[in-house]
């Protein structure tokens, strides 16, 4: 089992995976019970698929350039994996890739739980 980072055995990845996992089933829970059941369409109404192509490129663009300046950020990837999803106008390809961004968005819950376990300051 992989160690999660200066934790020194004391916590796994699967153990802090586990733990963002059961926050995000009682935030979903309280969201069930405040909004009901929810179904929307992945984009905006008024967006062209086309529109999702370009939002698509630019925000590939955006986190190739951030990456080779060393400024890129957890929003640069979880944005770039939704316009990838909003682009596809396939379904299964769709969830495949919200899959994709709820697997960056997992990783950057994991990298903030960290930072706040050891009391490091962000901006």
């Amino acid at each position: 089992m992989l160690l999660y980072r200066a934790y020194g055995g004391e916590m796994t990845r699967y153990y802090m995976q586990r733990t963002i996992f059961d926050e995000t089933i009682q935030e979903r829970v309280r969201q069930d019970i405040k909004f009901g059941e929810q179904s929307y369409k992945l984009a905006p109404h008024d967006m062209t698929n086309e529109e999702c192509k370009n939002l698509r490129k630019l925000a590939q663009e955006e986190c190739e350039k951030n990456a080779k300046d060393g400024t890129l950020s957890w929003a640069d990837i979880i944005l770039e994996e939704f316009y990838e999803a909003c682009a596809e106008t396939n379904i299964e390809l769709q969830y495949k890739e919200l899959l994709q961004m709820h697997a960056v968005t997992l990783h950057a819950l994991e990298d903030l739980k960290y930072k706040i376990e050891q009391k490091i300051e962000v901006n």
